[in-house]
């Protein structure tokens, strides 16, 4: 026969009572609960609140002391430019919201053409390497890398609060439908020389994030820059038979066509 199993007496009410009345074990702390408590910013009510309330008092700033007189004139134009900074804010989110955030079409596009212009300045610096160039070839090439790098920066540092114009617009066949081909444009977008300026000034970021102009000023464009208009002798120096760089984007197309864009 089998071995009886220990008889355990019951628990009595003092001990059933103390169980149920013990505390529950302390809950699991969250990862934010040890993060440094965040400081809030006074609203644009309370910056406007203050500088009413500075204004009335430097209305008979006269009766002031000279120092406490300057030291409310400092904390007046503080105010001041935190409101105005708060409205910059306000107006740059509103415009990231509105040509950048929860647009897949325009993220989608921007991938794209990146992608673009990746292939068609790693096919160019190539040609570029080889050792059987000539003079006049190679002169070309190094206008078009240039460009090229600034194609590849026009996609990655365009400034989010401003509109995105396409560097490759999808061709409207006559039933006004798109079509997956697409083809470079001659003239760049506006945007595509203050790129170029900044590439060279290194502020591409600061020019991103909107902390600088947006427009180029007219006889600011960079001089060690290779210049776009070449001379008519210069021009038949130009083997006929080099790849242009509206060529290879052609070529990196077709590529992109049997394999998608997502390949490398």
């Amino acid at each position: 026969m089998g071995t009886k199993r220990p008889h355990y007496d019951k628990p009595t009410p003092s001990e059933s009572s103390t169980r149920r009345t013990q505390p529950h074990p302390s809950k699991r702390r969250r990862s934010n609960d040890f993060a440094p408590p965040s400081i809030k910013t006074p609203s644009v009510n309370q910056l406007k609140s203050k500088i009413r309330d500075l204004t009335r008092a430097l209305e008979h700033s006269d009766q002031l002391p000279p120092g406490v007189r300057i030291e409310k004139e400092r904390a007046l134009a503080g105010y001041k430019q935190d409101v105005e900074k708060v409205h910059e804010d306000k107006r740059k989110h509103e415009l990231i919201k509105k040509y950048h955030m929860d647009n897949s079409v325009l993220i989608t596009t921007m991938f794209e053409e990146r992608q673009k212009a990746t292939r068609a300045l790693k096919r160019l610096k190539k040609r570029l390497d080889a050792s059987s160039l000539d003079t006049s070839e190679y002169k070309h090439l190094e206008k078009e890398v240039h460009d090229a790098e600034i194609d590849v920066n026009y996609t990655i540092y365009h400034p989010l609060t401003e509109k995105y114009q396409s560097l490759f617009p999808r061709q409207e066949d006559v039933e006004g439908g798109e079509t997956a081909a697409r083809k470079l444009v001659a003239k760049k977008p506006a945007m595509w020389q203050r790129i170029e300026q900044c590439t060279v000034e290194g502020t591409l970021e600061a020019l991103r994030d909107g902390k600088l102009a947006t427009s180029t000023p007219l006889g600011t464009r960079n001089s060690s820059a290779p210049e776009k208009s070449r001379s008519k002798h210069d021009s038949k120096n130009v083997p006929t038979g080099s790849k242009s760089l509206k060529a290879i984007v052609r070529q990196a197309q077709d590529e992109e066509s049997d394999g998608g864009f997502f390949e490398e």
